[in-house]
């Protein structure tokens, strides 16, 4: 019979405990994050325990009102045997029961204060002979002895500290916990100016705001100075100014170069966790390194020497005076954070997600840490989550005040438009015809133009409702039609990477980022999955007929094959053997033309094509970053490509034959960060073009104060 678990209820699996609230997993000590639909089937199968629950009827409850297909049952449990470390063939969570479906067989203990009992398959037999209803009536009482307290709130709201326009990130509260610097956007939403607030005035005074963009502000350890990232559209400084004097006088204080730094903006702040270092990052080889900065300080603080730690990647972290890192990199397709140690560059995997860490911070104990994004979570010892906050947005940055521990997180909202362009000729647009193809109620992403240009399919998310679920649509847009309409509606454990166009625009290619493709069909609207199983997956590619899609695999340790899935047979044949990739530094004009957002190295390969055919030294300083934030679209005639210059956001054109590189217009600005991805689609004769733009950022601080502890 069935063991009804509550979402507060922390469940031991063997040796793995799963904490249905929090999503999460812990594997050896280990947390990590597992998505809503696992945990939904996992709790499936845990509230139907020594039962084998049917294929349609985990379709029925997890994906209720969605057409899917059988295959996503596969994959769903599939995925959850991996979460689970679990082997099909010699299962110890998840058996599978022929004919029939699937059943949970693992040793479930759960804990009460003073013991713990255990529930092992034979007690079903128990249960069952004594009668339906003594079960019933123990599996009751069972629950409510086993139910966990959730951890105790130790912060309570206390007040909004701003409430303009605009985004403010780059929280950094001074060493003796009374100010609290951050960036704000200007009025004209162009720049970011500095801003200090005063915690014993309660006044909030603006420090700079020169007419560039002073961003992500850090004191020193010893609380005297304050530097800064001063940003232009063409270059980048780190800047100094002395704090020693009354905030009042701040605006007026002499600033001093200290370092220099990459033109393009970043979520990354700098961190100077003792007096003698700096830390920062840079681009290189199309990825973010970390960079240590030596300091002299004999008269004021700037830079001595440098050098790259090519080992880290780090999207966001947070460093100690002890020089142990909280750093977020990318691993495959996920998000991991880790605890390094920078003196003997030991590491310690945390967590591990889909969706990037946001606002990372060590906690005052130095042993747990905080964590924003949909959520302010406190992670005390690593393994004990405390939920906070739940804003109605996301929660872009957080700071800790390092005396009281008060908590001031920046919280907010935007959207993710689409927007599309027809050009006529191929030069700078004087008149504004971009036209807004999407609403602002969801985020709509990675749009995909048909060759012909008249077809454009993107992907919708609905903003993340109390459930904990998101809801994914593909839509379909006709440029005859001025309403566009769902093609397919998406499992929630699917994350697409990237949509393609068959020839003739009748069939549409959706991959995600495990490596599955599906199709669907304009005419019969339905998900059909096709591809699935592999490790790496690559370079698909339609037939010019549209009857066969090509694509590259590899198993790890492997030669990379070729395949061929056929549409009328409805199935894959191998095509080739032991294939090679060729280098992005041999690419061919021909190899340029033939990439799209399947291959791997589809932004390396254009950044490096681009490089060496532009001698324009503004373009190519910001080419690296811009290509990051947006990725590039190839036609039969060139390359689009958005370029970032100081916030404001250009698409330019490279053309193929004639080596021009022209600016065809100004799509927006760019204010911060959100991590969606944000592209550009166009038609194969680069008349028509789709793009993604975030709009409508307004976030606004939080404080959240530490209760007195008794």
């Amino acid at each position: 019979m069935g063991i009804p678990i509550n979402l507060s209820n922390q469940v031991e699996l063997n040796d793995i405990k799963v904490d249905f609230a929090a999503l999460k997993v812990r594997i050896d000590k280990v947390w990590y994050g597992v998505e809503a639909k696992q945990i939904a089937l996992l709790k499936l199968l845990l509230n139907n325990y020594g039962q084998a629950i049917s294929r349609d009827k985990i379709m029925q409850e997890i994906w209720p009102n969605v057409i899917v297909s059988d295959n996503s049952v596969s994959q769903l449990i599939t995925q959850l045997r991996k979460t689970l470390h679990d082997e099909k063939d010699s299962p110890k969570f998840i058996k599978t029961v022929p004919r029939t479906g699937y059943q949970l067989i693992a040793k479930i203990t759960t804990k009460k204060t003073d013991n713990s009992s255990v529930i092992r398959k034979s007690t079903l037999g128990i249960f069952m002979s004594i009668g339906l209803c003594l079960g019933l009536a123990i599996s009751f009482t069972w629950h409510l002895l086993t139910k966990e307290t959730p951890p105790k709130n130790n912060y309570d709201y206390q007040s909004r500290l701003t409430s303009v326009p605009g985004a403010e990130v780059f929280l950094r509260y001074s060493p003796n916990g009374r100010y609290l610097a951050f960036s704000q956007t200007a009025s004209n939403r162009s720049q970011m100016d500095l801003v200090v607030f005063d915690a014993q005035s309660k006044a909030l005074h603006s420090i700079k705001s020169s007419g560039y963009s002073e961003q992500a502000p850090v004191w020193s350890p010893d609380g005297k100075w304050l530097a800064y990232y001063r940003h232009n559209p063409i270059s980048c400084t780190v800047r100094i100014m002395s704090v020693s004097t009354p905030v009042e006088t701040w605006r007026l204080s002499p600033d001093f170069h200290m370092a220099d730094c990459q033109p393009g903006f970043r979520r990354s702040k700098i961190h100077w966790p003792i007096q003698s270092t700096l830390y920062s990052t840079e681009w290189h080889q199309g990825a973010p390194k970390l960079v240590e900065i030596t300091l002299d300080n004999k008269t004021y603080p700037k830079e001595k020497s440098r050098r790259l730690l090519n080992q880290y990647q780090p999207i966001e972290m947070d460093i100690n005076a002890k020089q142990n890192m909280l750093i977020v990199q990318k691993n495959n397709q996920a998000f991991e954070l880790s605890r390094v140690d920078l003196k003997t560059h030991s590491s310690e995997p945390l967590l591990e997600s889909k969706q990037v860490f946001w606002g990372v911070n060590w906690d005052l104990q130095q042993t747990g840490f905080w964590i924003g994004n949909e959520a302010l979570r406190h992670y005390k010892n690593f393994n004990n989550m405390n939920l906070v906050h739940q804003p109605v947005g996301f929660i872009a940055d957080l700071a800790i005040n390092p005396i009281t521990g008060d908590v001031a997180h920046s919280e907010g909202m935007a959207s993710v438009n689409l927007y599309d362009l027809t050009l006529q000729k191929f030069e700078k647009q004087i008149n504004n015809n971009q036209l807004q193809l999407s609403s602002s109620a969801r985020l709509d992403v990675l749009p995909a133009i048909s060759d012909n240009g008249l077809q454009t399919a993107f992907v919708s998310y609905q903003r993340r409702g109390l459930d904990g679920f998101r809801y994914i649509e593909i839509w379909l847009k006709n440029k005859q039609k001025k309403t566009a309409t769902v093609l397919a509606n998406l499992p929630e454990n699917i994350t697409v990477s990237y949509l393609l166009w068959s020839p003739s625009g009748e069939n549409l290619l959706v991959a995600d980022t495990d490596h599955n493709i599906y199709l669907i069909n304009t005419f019969s609207r339905k998900l059909v999955p096709i591809i699935s199983g592999f490790k790496d997956l690559e370079q698909v590619l339609w037939s010019d007929n549209g009857r066969e899609i090509y694509y590259n695999t590899k198993q790890p340790g492997q030669n990379w094959l070729q395949w061929a899935y056929d549409l009328q047979l409805a199935s894959s044949y191998l095509k080739e053997e032991k294939i090679s990739i060729a280098p992005i530094t041999n690419l061919t004009l021909k190899d340029i033309k033939k990439l799209n957002p399947s291959f791997t190295l589809y932004r390396k390969s254009i950044h490096e094509f681009l490089a060496k055919n532009i001698d324009d030294f503004i373009i190519l300083n910001a080419l690296p970053s811009s290509l990051h934030l947006y990725r590039p679209a190839i036609t039969d005639i060139g390359i689009y490509y958005v370029l970032q210059q100081g916030h404001k956001l250009f698409l330019y054109l490279y053309l193929f034959e004639s080596r021009e590189n022209i600016k065809i217009n100004q799509l927006g600005f760019y204010e911060h960060d959100i991590n969606v991805p944000l592209t550009v689609s166009s038609s194969k004769d680069a008349k028509y073009v789709v793009y993604s733009r975030v709009e409508g950022v307004e976030m606004d601080i939080i404080l959240h104060k530490k209760k007195a502890e008794h």
